[in-house]
């Protein structure tokens, strides 16, 4: 698992492109699901948030700031799904260090 520090700048995209039959194709509806470390989960659609950006076809990613809290630190998980033309799915985690000269809580 990837880790970071707070306040770093994290891209996270699809680990493999969404494909049908080997040929990189753009699933109808792309979302990406987000759980922080504190247990808030969100659900961003590309097309509807601005935070979900193509790369190319069937290649997506957002990024996302660590925050500089207590609460921000942990592991933070997330899920790809494609629906409609290309089904898949992909989930990940990297993990947000805790600071060492934190100077508010």
């Amino acid at each position: 698992m990837n880790s970071y520090w707070p306040g770093q700048g994290v891209r996270i995209k699809t680990s493999s492109v969404f494909a049908v039959s080997g040929a990189a194709a753009d699933p109808t509806v792309v979302t990406v699901t987000v759980r922080l470390p504190a247990g808030t989960v969100t659900t961003y659609t590309y097309g509807v948030d601005g935070a979900v950006k193509k790369a190319g076809t069937g290649n997506y990613y957002m990024d996302i700031t660590i925050g500089t809290t207590t609460a921000d630190e942990g592991k933070y998980c997330y899920a790809w799904r494609g629906t409609g033309t290309v089904i898949a799915a992909d989930e990940c985690q990297f993990e947000a260090k805790k600071s060492m000269v934190r100077t508010v809580p």
